[in-house]
């Protein structure tokens, strides 16, 4: 768990050449959905191996809780969006 968010964008900053403080924050964002699994957890337990209910039901709570876990993503990161540069592209000119 990452609690509180430190040394990960402390030494992320330092290679990068960033800035510490708009690295944490970048950094929360994406550990946010860690956070946010035990009860996940607590309210689905199949994803902890223990399903309750029919074939429906656990189809249901795997597909909700991996939609809830990618919109979380899309939503804070921000990056589900953009454009890719030509680096990123797997395009050999």
């Amino acid at each position: 768990m990452v609690t509180p968010p430190v040394a990960g964008p402390r030494i992320g900053s330092r290679m990068a050449g960033a800035g510490y403080f708009r690295t944490a924050i970048e950094s929360a964002k994406v550990a946010i959905t860690g956070f946010l699994l035990p009860f996940m957890f607590v309210m689905s337990p199949v994803f902890i191996l223990r399903p309750e209910g029919g074939a429906l039901w656990i189809i249901t709570s795997v597909v909700s809780g991996l939609l809830m876990i990618i919109c979380t993503q899309v939503t804070l990161v921000n990056y589900y969006f953009t454009d890719l540069r030509w680096v990123e592209t797997d395009d050999e000119q």
